[in-house]
C-alpha cells in the first residue's frame, strides 16, 4: 500500500477507536477473534453488557491465549497501574497462557509502553510468554494491514467503528453487491439447492428464461450468505470474456488495486458474474478458486451442468400478486396462472400495473388477448408496459434513446431526478446492478421501440447529456 495512504487510514481509524468508549471490550473481542482466527471465549461481559468480576476477559479453549481490555483514559499514564493490574489478572486467571494481549482504546505512549513491556517480560512468571501491548494506533495498524480486505470483518466491526464501513464504501463501491429488492420473495428451496450444488463444485451457472429472476436470485443469495465470505465481488459479463480476464479487472480495497484472482485464492470469496458469456470456461474458473471461494454466474443459455431456475409455484405467485392494493379475485388469478404460470417479471409487471391504476378486469382482458405466454413473457410484457406508458414515458425514454439497458445513475438522476429512478425501481422494471448504475430487465429493454422516445425528447436528452458533462467537468 502507498505509505502515505496507509498512514492516513491508520490515523483515521485510531481516532475512531478512541471514541468507542464503553463498547471497547465488545469491539476488542471481535477484533482479536478476527485477527487470530481462533474460537475464543469472551467472559468479561454479561448478557446486559456489564463487566464480570474475577474472570479473564477473553481466553481460548486450551488457555494458551488471554486478553484484557480497557477504555481507561489514563491507561498509558504514570506507572501504567491499570495495565499492571490487567497483566496480573491474566496471569492469575490463565496461568498457561502463552500469548497475553493487553488492549486499550487510547493512543499509546511509545517510550512508556516499551519500558512497561521490558519490565514485565523480566518477571519470572512471564518466562516463555509473549506480551502484546496495543493501543489505538497498534489496533488500527493491524486493521489496515491484515483485516480491512475482509468484508465480513468490516461488517462485524463497523457498528463500533463506522469509519471502517465508510472506507469500504469509498474504496470498493464499484464492485459491491447490489442490495436486495424490497419486493423480493425468499425462495428457501432455491437457496438450499444452490448451497448443495456449491458443495459439489465451486462454480455454478444459473440459467433460465428472461425475466425469471436469475440476477435477483444470486443477489439475494449473496446477501443471505454474506457472513460465509470475506469478500464478495459483483462483475458484469461484458467485463469477463474468459477466465484470464479476471487478472486484469481492477478491484479497490484499502486504497490499492487488488488482484481478484489473488483474493479468490487466499480469502473466502464469492464472485458473481452477471450475464456471463456462454463459452466461459467453467473448469478454468474452478482452478482459480481457493478454499471457501465460490463463483456464481447467470447465463441466458443453459447446459447439463447449469442449475435451471424454476418458475414461481402457484403459492409463491399468489403471494406476489397479494402485494397489490386491491385483492386479486380468484378467477383472475386462475386466468393469470394459466397464461403466464409463475414468470416473476411478468407477475411483477401485473402488480405494477394494478398499483398504477389498472383494474383486475383490465388484467383479465390482457390475458384474453395474449393467450399463452411466449418465450420470456415478451408479448405480455409489451402489453403491460403500455399500461405503464402514461406514467413512465419520461423515464423509459432515456433507455429507448440510448439503446442500452444500463445507464449511469448520476446522469439518470440528472435527467429524470431521483423520483424518476424510484419510479423505475418501484414498478419492477430494473434488475439488480452494481452501485451507481441502473439496469432495466432485458425483457423490458427489448420491448422499448422508437415510440418511447420522440425526436423532440431525443434532442432534449442530447442537450441534457451535454449539460451534464459540462457541469461534471466544472465540479472536478
Amino acid at each position: 500500500m502507498n505509505p502515505k495512504r496507509r498512514t492516513a487510514l491508520i490515523s483515521r481509524l485510531a481516532n475512531g477507536i478512541g471514541y468507542i468508549a464503553t463498547d471497547f471490550e465488545r469491539f476488542g473481542g471481535l477484533f482479536v477473534q478476527a485477527l487470530l482466527e481462533l474460537p475464543l471465549d469472551h467472559r468479561g461481559l454479561n448478557l446486559l453488557g456489564y463487566p464480570v468480576a474475577g474472570v479473564v476477559d477473553t481466553t481460548n479453549g486450551d488457555g494458551k491465549v488471554a486478553v484484557e481490555y480497557s477504555d481507561r483514559k489514563d491507561y498509558f499514564s504514570g506507572d501504567m497501574d491499570k495495565a499492571r493490574g490487567d497483566l496480573a489478572h491474566a496471569l492469575a486467571g490463565a496461568p498457561s497462557a502463552e500469548k497475553i494481549f493487553l488492549l486499550s482504546g487510547q493512543p499509546s505512549r511509545p517510550q512508556v509502553a516499551q519500558e512497561f513491556e521490558r519490565s514485565m517480560l523480566d518477571l519470572p512468571e512471564m518466562k516463555g510468554k509473549t506480551l502484546y501491548l496495543w493501543g489505538a494506533v497498534e489496533i488500527a495498524t493491524h486493521l489496515v494491514d491484515h483485516l480491512i480486505l475482509s468484508d465480513s470483518v468490516v461488517r462485524r466491526l463497523s457498528p463500533y467503528l463506522p469509519d471502517l464501513e465508510r472506507i469500504r464504501e469509498e474504496e470498493a463501491a464499484g464492485r459491491m453487491m447490489p442490495e436486495p429488492l424490497p419486493s423480493w420473495l425468499p425462495r428457501d428451496d432455491i437457496d438450499r439447492a444452490i448451497v448443495e450444488r456449491l458443495r459439489q463444485k465451486p462454480v455454478l451457472a444459473i440459467g433460465g428464461v428472461g425475466g425469471i429472476g436469475k440476477t435477483a436470485t444470486l443477489q439475494a443469495f449473496a446477501h443471505r450468505h454474506q457472513d460465509d465470505y470475506e469478500v464478495r465481488i459483483w462483475l458484469d459479463g461484458d467485463e469477463i470474456r474468459r477466465a484470464d480476464d479476471l487478472q486484469a479487472v481492477p478491484l479497490l480495497r484499502a486504497g490499492e488495486s487488488r488482484n481478484i484472482v489473488g483474493l479468490m485464492q487466499t480469502l473466502r470469496c464469492l464472485l458473481v458474474i452477471d450475464d456471463a458469456p456462454a463459452n466461459l470456461d467453467m473448469t478454468a474458473l474452478e482452478r482459480i478458486c481457493g478454499k471457501g471461494t465460490h463463483v456464481l454466474l447467470t447465463q441466458r443459455s443453459t447446459d447439463t451442468q447449469s442449475f435451471n431456475l424454476p418458475m414461481l409455484d402457484r403459492l409463491q405467485s399468489s403471494a406476489l400478486l397479494g402485494l397489490a392494493p386491491v385483492k386479486c379475485p380468484e378467477s383472475v388469478f386462475d386466468k393469470v396462472w394459466g397464461t403466464v404460470k409463475g414468470h416473476p417479471l411478468t407477475l411483477s409487471l401485473i402488480l405494477a400495473a394494478v398499483r398504477e391504476g389498472a383494474t383486475w378486469d383490465d388484467i383479465l382482458e390482457d390475458c384474453d388477448v395474449i393467450g399463452d405466454m411466449e418465450f420470456g413473457g415478451r408479448r405480455l410484457t409489451d402489453v403491460l408496459l403500455e399500461r405503464l406508458r402514461p406514467s413512465l414515458t419520461k423515464e423509459l425514454s432515456v433507455f429507448a434513446w440510448s439503446g442500452l439497458p444500463v445507464c449511469d445513475e448520476d446522469f439518470l438522476s440528472f435527467a429524470i431526478k431521483p423520483l424518476g429512478i424510484r419510479k423505475l425501481k418501484g414498478n419492477s422494471l430494473t434488475a439488480p446492478d452494481r452501485n451507481r448504475a441502473v439496469r432495466l430487465h432485458d425483457v423490458v429493454q427489448a420491448s422499448l421501440d422508437g415510440s418511447w422516445c420522440t425526436n423532440e425528447r431525443a434532442v432534449e436528452l442530447e442537450h441534457l447529456l451535454d449539460t451534464y458533462f459540462v457541469e461534471a467537468v466544472d465540479f472536478h
